[in-house]
């Protein structure tokens, strides 16, 4: 029920390198501290339909919800799995890439209590009540004949991030023949013909055990060592350890494709406002054979608003930017060049891959009905794909009708002209963000993302509440 990233780019590209340091030699967010202290949301069961890859996704937020604040948060796989807007619809699997968009353009999470899982076709579309702001892209195992005899080069990164942020989305080959109980050991090729990744199945990394005796695998591995996934299939299935599993270092499958974390959770009060075209997200990545390129998109005020941020994909680490807002914007004619007032608003490197909201230096100013553009330049070091776009991708995605002026290109800022990607179908993946003015409040309504009220006893955004009462769910 996973499937394989889409992107050009990210079987060419190491997405992350974490500094590893004093890691021990066995971590479990099960038990972090000897104590049975855990963090971790229950285990789900997504029965028999192919959302492995939302119960993944939701179970790093979820943590962190319940490590940071103290809420005891269980959120809706069935809203994720029924809006997500790809083709494969609510039973056709997914990945983390669709996940990341679904959340960035605010639709999702809402609470469990609001959304119940499983119920196909049936759910109403809310406004997320947290909103990752940062998005890692872990680094792809890529392809691999046979299993590997020396440890993996990214089992370090894996274990930081576990400890930094909790849960990692993941994917493997998940097969009968492979699991010893509730150890699991794929020795194969983790590839089919054409390139696609033999992946099948989403999971979340919640841990690791460097002694992890290799004689528990079903097949010997060359080494000890295990990695600890939290499974979505219940607690009580005979080929997992209480809804949990042991996958050897030595698997040439998991995190084939590459892994995510969703971070740096915002209750949407942050922003007021959001200008983007790609609400369908990175699908693949444009370039011209060189590790630097422009984009640029255009967007029409719809209020007298403040830009105050911005957010892209960064296709590598250490990715370095420039970003410009260009008030009355317009493309001319005469070698396509780009008018009207041009401001830096933000420059600097993202030491991760992945997504994510970066605040101006300076905060430009719009009038409604003004035209403005965002204009990144960008090098990723590496990577010769650095512009991430949406477009459609057979059997993906279907919906993006690219409209004509609203979307660019372009291989230097200065010198070549700049392309309008709605010839190619794309739309550049860059989004811009307003301030949030005053208070939200007004005249007695209040919003679910100023309640903290996550647990299964919660209101819908924008209800208008008179009395609340312990267990008043009307």
């Amino acid at each position: 029920h996973f499937t394989n990233t889409v992107s050009s780019a990210s079987s060419n590209v190491r997405m992350m390198r974490a500094a590893a340091t004093s890691l021990p030699a066995k971590y479990d967010l099960r038990d972090i501290d000897g104590a049975s202290t855990s963090y971790l949301s229950p285990v789900r069961n997504q029965g028999t339909y192919g959302t492995c890859w939302t119960f993944a996704a939701m179970a790093g937020i979820e943590y962190q919800m319940r490590r940071d604040e103290g809420i005891d948060a269980v959120l809706s796989e069935n809203n994720l799995a029924n809006l997500n807007g790809y083709d494969f619809g609510y039973d056709g699997g997914g990945n983390d890439k669709m996940a990341s968009a679904v959340f960035l353009r605010e639709d999702s999470p809402i609470s469990e209590a609001l959304d119940p899982y499983p119920n196909i076709g049936k759910s109403r579309r809310e406004r997320g009540v947290r909103i990752p702001r940062k998005i890692v892209f872990l680094s792809a195992l890529g392809y691999l004949d046979e299993v590997q005899t020396s440890l993996r080069p990214d089992l370090d990164s894996i274990k930081s991030t576990v400890m930094k942020y909790g849960p990692i989305s993941s994917s493997f080959y998940s097969h009968k023949d492979y699991y010893n109980g509730a150890s699991y050991f794929y020795n194969g090729a983790n590839y089919v013909a054409g390139g696609a990744f033999l992946l099948n199945h989403a999971i979340a990394i919640v841990g690791w055990d460097d002694n992890y005796d290799k004689l528990n695998f079903k097949i010997t591995p060359p080494g000890n060592g295990a990695f600890i996934i939290r499974n979505s299939w219940g607690a009580n299935v005979s080929n997992t350890d209480k809804g949990y599993n042991y996958i050897s270092y030595y698997d040439t499958s998991l995190g084939a494709s590459g892994s995510a974390v969703f971070t740096s959770l915002s209750k949407g009060t942050d922003y007021a406002h959001v200008y983007q075209h790609d609400p369908y997200g990175y699908i693949n990545s444009y370039g011209y054979g060189q590790t630097t390129a422009a984009g640029a998109n255009f967007f029409k005020a719809e209020a007298d608003e403040t830009l105050n941020a911005f957010g892209f994909y960064a296709l590598s680490p250490g990715t370095t930017y420039k970003a410009y807002i260009v008030k009355n914007a317009s493309i001319s004619s005469w070698y396509s060049s780009l008018n009207g007032t041009k401001t830096l608003v933000k420059s600097g490197t993202c030491a991760d891959a992945g997504y994510e909201v970066i605040p101006f230096d300076k905060e430009i100013s719009v009038s409604a009905g003004e035209t403005f553009a965002i204009c990144v330049e960008i090098n990723t070091p590496g990577n010769y794909y650095p512009i991430a776009v949406m477009e459609n991708y057979p059997g993906y995605l279907s919906k993006v009708v690219p409209e004509e002026g609203k979307s660019y290109i372009n291989s230097s800022y200065i010198i070549r002209y700049w392309e309008d990607l709605s010839v190619k179908g794309a739309y550049f993946c860059c989004k811009v963000y307003t301030k949030k003015e005053g208070d939200a409040h007004r005249n007695g309504d209040y919003h679910i993302h100023d309640l903290d009220c996550l647990s299964p006893y919660c209101f819908t955004s924008d209800t208008k509440i008179k009395t609340i009462e312990y267990g008043d769910v009307s």
